[in-house]
C-alpha cells in the first residue's frame, strides 16, 4: 500500500471487557482506548470492515491464554488520526507570584506518583526562558540557524523549537504521552480548563476577578468569599489530594 510510517505509538491499557485471544499465537484485536481503559470493538471479524470506524487502537494480547478478563493489561498500538486518541484530564493551578503554586504542584505530584498514577506537569512562563546553554551541541546547532533541535538518549528526549506565536495549552497536552492519568498545569489562567486557585489573605481572589473555571481555592483566609467553590487549607495536602482524586473520578 505504499505505507512508510509503520511504527505506531504504544501505550499500556487495562481491559474494561473480556477479550478472546489465541493460546498459541499473539492476538491483534481492533479496539478503542478510552480514559477508563480499552475494549475490543464488537463484531470485529477480519471481513467486517465497518468495525474499523470505531477503532483507534490495535489491542495486543500475547500467547498463553485464550481469554483475557476485565482488568488484565494489554498493549494498545494507537492507529488513526491523533485527535482520535483520548487526551488525559487537565487540572490547572493558578495564582499570583509567590503564593506557593509550584509547591502545591510538587506536593501533589509526589503523592499521586506514590499512589501509582502517571502524571504530567506543564509550566507556563510569562517571560523568555533558556533551556539550552552556550557550548552544548544543541546550542551550536540553533546558533547556526536550526529552527528546531531535538535530542534523545535511551531514557529521555527533548525538543527545542522557535515559535512564531504562543503555544496553546491544548497543543502542549497533545505533545505529552497519551497514557497519562492527569496533567497538572501551573499557569495558563486564561485557558478554559478546571483550575485550583492558590490564594493568600489580603490578596484579591482571581476567581472573583474574571478568571473562569476555578473549581477550588487553597487559602489561609477562612472568611474569603468563594461563592460555593471548594475551600482547601494551605497546609491541607490530604484534602487537596482527595479533591484531585474526586476530580479524576468525575472525568472518567
Amino acid at each position: 500500500l505504499g505505507a512508510r510510517d509503520l511504527q505506531r505509538p504504544a501505550v499500556a491499557a487495562r481491559l474494561t471487557a473480556p477479550l478472546r485471544a489465541g493460546r498459541d499465537v499473539t492476538t491483534l484485536a481492533r479496539g478503542r482506548v478510552r480514559r477508563l481503559g480499552a475494549e475490543a470493538t464488537p463484531r470485529a471479524g477480519h471481513g467486517q470492515v465497518t468495525a474499523a470506524l470505531d477503532t483507534n487502537a490495535l489491542l495486543v494480547a500475547p500467547p498463553g491464554r485464550d481469554r483475557l478478563e476485565p482488568g488484565d493489561a494489554v498493549t494498545a498500538l494507537l492507529v488513526g488520526a491523533p485527535e482520535a486518541f483520548p487526551l488525559p484530564p487537565v487540572l490547572g493551578v493558578i495564582g499570583p507570584s509567590g503564593v506557593g503554586k509550584t509547591t502545591l504542584v510538587e506536593r501533589l505530584l509526589e503523592r499521586l506518583a506514590g499512589e501509582g498514577l502517571r502524571v504530567g506537569a506543564l509550566k507556563h512562563d510569562a517571560h523568555e526562558f533558556q533551556m539550552d546553554r552556550d557550548g552544548k551541541d544543541t546550542f551550536r546547532f540553533r546558533r547556526a540557524g536550526a529552527v528546531a533541535v531535538a535530542i534523545a538518549s535511551r531514557t529521555q528526549r527533548a525538543l527545542i523549537a522557535a515559535t512564531d506565536r504562543a503555544t496553546t495549552l491544548a497543543e502542549l497536552v497533545a505533545s505529552l504521552p497519551p497514557d497519562l492519568d492527569l496533567v497538572l498545569v501551573e499557569g495558563y489562567k486564561a485557558e478554559e480548563t478546571p483550575k485550583i486557585e492558590v490564594h493568600r489573605r489580603g490578596l484579591p481572589l482571581l476567581c472573583r476577578g474574571g478568571v473562569s473555571d476555578v473549581v477550588a481555592v487553597v487559602t489561609d483566609d477562612e472568611e474569603a468569599p468563594l461563592d460555593g467553590r471548594v475551600r482547601l487549607g494551605r497546609d491541607d495536602i490530604d484534602g487537596a489530594l482527595a479533591f484531585v482524586k474526586r476530580f479524576l473520578r468525575a472525568q472518567s
